[in-house]
This record gives C-alpha cells, structure tokens and sequence, in this order.
C-alpha cells in the first residue's frame, strides 16, 4: 500500500508517513474496494495490495477458525451468565401434627432431597426452623447429613483375613460432610413439640459446596402446618 504526500492549499505538499485512518484505507485494500479521500481534507490516496491473502484458502481457513473460536466463547459465556454450572437441588417438605396427652402437638417434618444433573454436592450442614405463631422459634440440626467415623478391621477366615468397615455413631473428623452426586436422592426427618391449636412456620435450609470450589450454595424451602380442626382432631399419642 503506497500513500502520497499532503496537499495543502498554499500549493505545498508536506510528506506523510501515514495519513489519518489507517485502518480504513488497509481495510479497502484487502477487498480491492477503490477508496479515494475526499479532495476538502487536502488527501488523495494511491491504495495498491498485489497480494490478497484474505480471500486466499489459507486465510479463509484462519478466519473461520477465529470465528468458531469466538462462538464458541460466547457459548459458554451465555451459559455462564445464565446460572448453566449452578448446582441444582431439589427439596421437598412433608409435615404431620399428632397430638399428646401433655396438651401440646408433635410436629413431624420429613425432608426429601434430590440432587439435580449438575454437580455433586458436598453437604455442610442442614437445619430446620419452627416458628409457632408469636412463639419463640425453635432450632433443630438435622445431625444425620452428617458423615459418621468408621474403622477397619481384619476377620479371620479358613482362608486368611479379610477386612471389614464397622460404622462409628459419631461424627467424622477427617470427611465430615456428605456428598449428593447428580441423580442422587435422600430422606431426613426431625421432629419438635409445638403448642397446640397454634399455625407453625417451617423452614428448612442447607448450604453445601461443590468438591474443590469455595463458592458457598444455599438452598431453602419452607411450609405451613395448620392447627388441626376440632372435627379432625387424631388420637392422642402417648409421651
């Protein structure tokens, strides 16, 4: 590409090593589109490209890699930004009130966990709050999402030993928390004692990560059990 010298109005021509829009005149050349600046801005353009190498098998091919490359990130940045890589839960709540013969109800609270497609799950902790209408809430860890401790030992057998894994009713200390893997499903349940002929609020929360992130993840559900109906009240339970 060959540019001429500035023409000014004086009659001088002052030499130019690059004229202003460079781009724009380079851009013409590799299209063999004519491009002539405009006589008002003093500038008159010789645009000369004896070889195009964008229309050339090489060059279409390094374009089309560009672009493949681009979609490709703009695919995955789409998912991003649309929560694609979000760990999905599912938890479903079902509640039974029996009353006692101490005058207040027990409530029964059943958790239904579902591990969705993306992800495993690693389960920190999981608790459950009721709130008896103008009552103090009431806390309740739900300790079995808890892994439990474990030992091995060896049995023997006519033929050697073998091993076997005894389970340990306490927490572990070195892999405490439980993992949900994708399709995975589980049940928990807890119980409390609420006054009776008063509305309870449940809610049940659970925050977990996935392995190897520190990104926290919180999932919530929440229910309300009614007080029972005079009609349809159920046979007291014995304390």
């Amino acid at each position: 590409m060959v540019y001429k010298s500035q023409i000014f109005p004086d009659g001088q021509t002052r030499g130019a090593s690059h004229p202003p829009d460079v781009g724009l005149t380079r851009l013409a050349s590799c299209f063999d589109i004519p491009f002539v600046r405009p006589e008002s801005r003093g500038w008159t353009d010789t645009l000369k490209c004896e070889n195009n190498m964008f229309w050339s098998p090489d060059g279409i091919s390094k374009v089309a890699q560009a672009g493949a490359i681009v979609a490709g990130g703009m695919y995955f940045l789409y998912r991003l930004v649309s929560g694609f890589f979000i760990t999905n839960l599912s938890i479903d709540l079902a509640c039974e009130r029996i009353p006692n013969r101490e005058g207040d109800d027990y409530l029964q609270i059943i958790i239904r966990l579902k591990k969705g497609d993306r992800g495993t799950l690693v389960m920190h902790e999981a608790q459950v709050r009721v709130t008896p209408e103008k009552r103090e809430p009431i806390l309740l860890t739900i300790e079995s999402a808890q892994r439990l401790s474990f030992r091995a030992q060896k049995l023997p057998t006519p033929k050697g030993y073998v091993e076997k894994v005894e389970i340990i009713w306490k927490r572990s200390e070195r892999a405490p928390f439980l993992n949900l893997s994708p399709g995975e499903e589980t049940v928990f349940s807890v119980y409390a004692r609420v006054p009776r002929d008063i509305l309870c609020t449940i809610e049940v929360v659970l925050v977990g990560r996935k392995p190897l992130y520190r990104a926290t993840g919180q999932w919530r559900a929440s229910a309300v059990v009614l007080p029972n109906k005079p009609a349809e009240k159920k046979e007291i339970v014995e304390p």
